[in-house]
Order: structure tokens, then C-alpha cells, then sequence
């Protein structure tokens, strides 16, 4: 389970498998549904924008559209926001 520890860690190996076409080990692995539960009911494990920039990447690099859409809910629900960097 990710903690705020290892977010980057988790972040960076959901980005890397992701884009190796390994989006649904990800996707429906047991920590992103953990994490996800655990910050809904107040725990202080809170995906961020860096979190949903890998996981939608991971969907659209496996073709994953209905869990990429569910994913993209879970991040207007959290509130989170992407920066647009130059």
C-alpha cells in the first residue's frame, strides 16, 4: 500500500508500466484501489496530479477508455488540478 512515503516511487513504476503497454496490471491492481478507498475515507493517502497524469497515461497507452473515463471521474471528485507547464 502507498504510502506518502513512496507515492513517487508507485507514481514513477504506474508511469513506467504504463507506458510499456502494461497499463492494466496497473489499472487494476490491488494498490490503486486501496489507495483510492483509503483517501475517500479520510486516510492522509491522497493521489495527486502527478498520480492521475500516470494513471490516465497507462490507460491510454493499454487501451483501457472505460477505466481511463473512471479515473478522470475520480479526479474531478478529488478536486485535482493539472498544471499546464510551457
Amino acid at each position: 500500500m502507498p504510502d506518502t512515503s513512496n507515492l513517487f516511487c508507485w507514481n514513477m513504476v504506474t508511469a513506467g508500466l504504463g507506458m510499456n503497454g502494461r497499463g492494466e496490471d496497473t489499472v487494476r491492481g490491488r494498490a490503486v484501489h486501496n489507495m483510492f478507498g483509503r483517501s475517500q475515507m479520510g486516510h492522509k493517502i491522497k493521489p495527486h496530479g502527478v498520480t492521475f497524469v500516470a494513471l490516465l497515461s497507462a490507460c491510454s497507452h493499454s487501451g483501457l477508455k472505460a477505466e481511463g473515463w473512471r479515473f478522470f471521474t475520480k479526479m474531478l471528485l478529488f478536486k485535482i488540478q493539472i498544471e499546464n507547464l510551457p
